[in-house]
């Protein structure tokens, strides 16, 4: 082999490395949001998903996909004071859900919880699922606003 050459492996023959003059600065600083309280902006967990039950995600379309993708990109730049607060988000206690519900939740045994969070996707659609601090645990797709009915017309 020659003298500067790679050796065999990639790695150049000495430890000469090139010289750095300045390092650039970036021009923006990401911004840290606060880790605990109403301040904290939203994350996401998918490990819960329910996919093979009467609101499994394996029968999510790929159009639902789209429309659920975009508000949980709108939603993660709320805080979760604002998004769990007043408003269409709201938290459906367990003995509110349809029986069928209830019985799924046993199935998974999650009947222990006291209720789930139901997010309003569109009109009818919802996601449901599980709340820790700002951490939302999806569960359930519901197109059809099956898990909760509301008593409300034309809902």
């Amino acid at each position: 082999m020659g003298k500067g050459k790679p050796r065999q492996g990639g790695e150049p023959r000495g430890r000469k490395r090139p010289a750095v003059a300045a390092r650039p600065e970036a021009a923006r600083r990401p911004h840290l949001a606060p880790t605990a309280g109403d301040h904290a902006t939203l994350a996401w967990r998918i490990g819960t998903v329910d996919r093979n039950g009467p609101w499994g995600w394996d029968k999510v379309t790929q159009s639902e996909l789209v429309a659920i993708h975009e508000r949980c990109a709108d939603w993660e730049t709320m805080r979760q004071g604002e998004f769990f607060g007043p408003g269409g988000n709201k938290l459906i206690p367990t003995d509110h859900l349809c029986p069928r519900a209830r019985a799924r939740l046993e199935e998974l045994e999650l009947d222990d919880v006291d209720g789930l969070w139901e997010l309003r996707v569109g009109g009818q659609p919802r996601v449901w699922g599980f709340r820790l601090d700002n951490v939302f645990r999806f569960l359930w797709w519901d197109p059809r606003h099956e898990v909760c009915p509301s008593t409300k017309r034309g809902n």
